[in-house]
């Protein structure tokens, strides 16, 4: 009788124990490469101006995860920068934006198996828009304006983790931003501790 009792207190313990090792906090960092697409650009790049539109972006992230299927997320990143430069009335005129922000996200796992697993998510970033416009005239000299902008609007992403043990995991993501007008898209890699 005894066994008995034991075995079924043992065997409702599993879904306790399942659950608990698939909730809990967790850190991540993604690095990779961004991408600004505008209506803006495609004029500017129409006029002859040179846009650099790719730069260097990285984020981190602070989770928790609900269960194996899903988790929130909250997040910091830095998007890069876009620049552009050409010669108007003889002034040089260079411009740069960078782009930064910080948000939530709701993200929704589908584990492949023990060691892979894809995910999605959706939520807000709140965003910051630096710009700064540089220009010089060989007779007038220098001028220098700044500006900027800021908002709230949609966030995106997909990407796949590859589960080295059950403290990390490297991945592979895609996210994209809106920033107003502008798309910002990610293509980068990280790196996840579960705590």
């Amino acid at each position: 009788m005894n066994l008995i009792k034991a075995t079924a207190v043992a065997l409702m313990a599993i879904p306790a124990i399942s659950f608990a090792a698939d909730s809990g906090f967790y850190v991540s960092g993604q690095y990779g490469v961004s991408k600004a697409d505008a209506d803006f650009i495609d004029r500017a790049e129409d006029l002859g101006i040179d846009v650099d539109k790719e730069d260097k972006s990285y984020r981190f992230n602070l989770g928790y995860q609900i269960n194996k299927n899903l988790a929130l997320e909250a997040f910091y990143t830095d998007l890069g920068e876009i620049s552009g430069q050409a010669i108007v009335n003889e002034w040089d005129e260079k411009v740069e934006m960078s782009a930064k922000g910080y948000g939530l996200q709701v993200v929704g796992f589908l584990p492949v198996n023990e060691y892979v697993s894809l995910y999605g998510k959706a939520g807000a970033i709140r965003w910051d828009v630096d710009a700064e416009n540089k220009s010089h005239h060989p007779t007038f000299g220098d001028e220098q304006r700044s500006a900027s902008d800021d908002g709230t609007d949609v966030a995106f992403g997909v990407g796949v983790d590859f589960n080295i043990n059950k403290s990390f995991a490297v991945g592979l993501n895609a996210d994209l931003y809106k920033l107003d007008d502008t798309d910002v898209s990610v293509y980068g890699a990280s790196v996840k501790y579960k705590f």
